[in-house]
Formats: C-alpha cells, sequence, structure tokens
C-alpha cells in the first residue's frame, strides 16, 4: 500500500502513478497459470491532482490487452485501499489458519478475526484520510463471500509453501503505519508477529 511512496522518492513523483489489480490465479507449471476467479482488471491514477500525460497512454496501451479490463481511477488512494481491504486479511488469516476463504467466512471465530482485520485496515486508512466508500468493509466482505469455497490468496500460499511473501509489505504495512498514527491494530499485530519467523526462514534469514 506504500509502495507509490517508496517509487516516487527514489524515481522522482512524475515517474509514478498509483495502481491496483485484482485476479484470482496460481501457477500450475512452467508456462501454466491457472484462473480461477475474478474477471481482470487493473486500475491506475495519479496520486495527486496534477494532469500526468502518462496515464491516457497508459490506459491506451492496456485497452490492446485482451481478457483484461483497464480504468482510469479518479481517486487512486481510495480505489488502492480498496483492494488492500479485500487482499491483505485474507492472506494474512489465510496463512495464520491455513484454511482457505471458504472456511474462513464460514467458521465464527475465524471470520471474526478476520473481520476485525479488516476493521483495523479501516481505521488506519480513515486517519490517513481515505475517502471510504459507504460500506467499504461489507462490500469487501460480499466478495469474499462470492468467490468459490477454496479460494486463497497468493501471500497465505507463499507462506505455507515456504516462499518469501507479501507479509513485510501487506500486514507489516498496516503495523507500521498504525503505529505511527496511533492507531491499534491487535490482530494485524498477532498474525505478523507469528508468521515472521516462517518468512524469516523462507528469506534465509533465520534456520529452524
Amino acid at each position: 500500500i506504500d509502495a507509490p511512496e517508496v517509487l516516487a522518492a527514489a524515481l522522482g513523483d512524475t515517474c509514478v502513478l498509483g495502481g491496483a489489480c485484482g485476479i484470482s490465479a496460481f501457477i500450475v507449471g512452467p508456462g501454466h497459470v491457472s484462473h480461477v476467479a475474478v474477471d481482470p482488471y487493473i486500475q491506475f491514477g495519479a496520486r495527486d491532482d496534477a494532469a500526468n500525460p502518462m496515464i491516457e497512454k497508459l490506459h491506451a496501451a492496456f485497452a490492446q490487452a485482451k481478457g483484461v479490463s483497464a480504468e482510469i481511477s479518479d481517486d487512486i488512494q481510495a480505489t488502492m485501499w480498496q483492494k488492500f481491504l479485500g487482499v491483505a486479511p485474507i492472506g494474512a488469516v489465510g496463512a495464520i489458519t491455513r484454511a482457505p476463504i471458504g472456511v474462513m467466512v464460514a467458521d465464527p471465530q475465524i471470520n471474526a478475526m478476520l473481520e476485525s482485520a479488516k476493521r483495523e485496515i479501516w481505521a488506519v486508512g480513515k486517519v490517513l484520510g481515505v475517502n471510504w466508500a459507504a460500506a467499504a468493509i461489507e462490500r469487501v466482505t460480499a466478495v469474499h463471500r462470492s468467490v468459490p469455497f477454496g479460494t486463497t490468496a497468493s501471500m497465505a500460499r507463499d507462506i505455507l509453501e515456504g516462499r518469501p511473501s507479501e507479509l513485510d509489505g501487506q500486514v507489516g504495512a498496516i503495523v507500521r503505519l498504525g503505529a505511527e498514527l496511533g492507531v491499534p491494530t491487535p490482530v494485524n499485530r498477532f498474525v505478523l508477529d507469528c508468521l515472521l519467523p516462517q518468512e524469516r526462514r523462507a528469506r534465509g534469514e533465520l534456520e529452524f
């Protein structure tokens, strides 16, 4: 969620757009990707109100791609946080419970953890000035309940299979931002602390 700021610091504001994409897919083998849910899309937009000629050029390029829709967002911050609200909790809770999304939303205890993680993300975004859509959490929950029962997030799959994951960029980011802003994130902190040893082992920083 903080990637645009990191890139802009290195490359300059005019070289960086905010963006979000959506697809549920996994690698079956070399050259074989299985697409299991979500109509593929990509959204991007300027990080401020300034006009940026890159946006229309990028949109025109993506318009030529088959099988994916492209859209210019009028509020890319809100777009990115809405996507983050949907993907980070199922990756985090999915990794710690080792359960697919169907189990997470059906089990009352796991679902309570999932919803708490969403509320923490929403609260951090609110303090940052995110213009959340009405019923943002409910919209995400409806999507989670609509996808195939066995759907898993890429972060959860990477952690369970011993690969380096997006743990720091997703759960770590929300915990860091919460600490900076004074917004409590106990569920995300708990998940992060539990998963960090596996992440460090996957990155060769820890042996056990």
